[in-house]
């Protein structure tokens, strides 16, 4: 119970269930089993996507669950045929898969400039007990106040981009395959970051 506390809950409760395994308990057959981890499985996915994983508590589980039980929602169950032999994919955010881990882990897009503040419409800094801010106006008009840095705010963007980075890559159990575009060169990416 201390990961509750100290982990995402997702991540969590799903090693509560696989320590508990639950399906043993259910039947001794085998294919029903497979059905039973593949149906945890779907609910565990159905709960990432109507959800904001990093800021999700047990109270909102128990009232999403609470509110398909009693409204008598339904859904298809997963085939195990088509889940024991298929190739599973997930499109997910960093943010929504955060505490969660797969087997294989792809990130397109590496090849994108991650120093690029100018695409940034507002930007609100608060460091050094000063307010920072730059906004972009619709005319194409940049207004920033004195206490802005470009450099200190590039430096920042990078430093989140990083952290983000090092979130998709400890999603990975097995094999982590990132995209990069050789023809592209961005002062820094992703893709300059993996590389080193």
């Amino acid at each position: 119970m201390n990961e509750v506390y100290t982990q995402p809950v997702l991540y969590a409760l799903k090693n509560i269930i696989e320590s508990l395994r639950p399906w043993d308990n259910y039947t001794q057959i085998p294919e029903k089993k497979r059905l039973y981890i593949a149906n945890h499985e779907y609910l565990m996915e159905k709960m990432i996507k109507f959800t904001h994983v990093d800021t999700l508590t047990l109270n909102q589980i128990i009232e999403y669950l609470g509110i398909n039980i009693l409204t008598g929602q339904r859904q298809l169950s997963r085939s195990v045929e088509v889940d024991d032999e298929g190739v599973h994919v997930i499109c997910s955010t960093v943010h929504k898969s955060k505490g969660l881990e797969y087997g294989t882990v792809i990130l397109p897009y590496t090849f994108e400039d991650i120093s690029d503040i100018k695409k940034v419409k507002l930007e609100t800094n608060y460091n050094d007990n000063s307010l920072s801010y730059t906004v972009l106006f619709e005319n194409g008009i940049r207004e920033r106040n004195s206490n802005y840095s470009e450099g200190k705010e590039v430096d920042e963007q990078i430093a989140e981009e990083a952290r983000i980075l090092y979130v998709a890559l400890t999603r990975s159990i097995r094999n982590c395959i990132w995209i990069n575009n050789i023809d592209s060169t961005p002062q820094i990416s992703w893709g300059s970051l993996l590389e080193g």
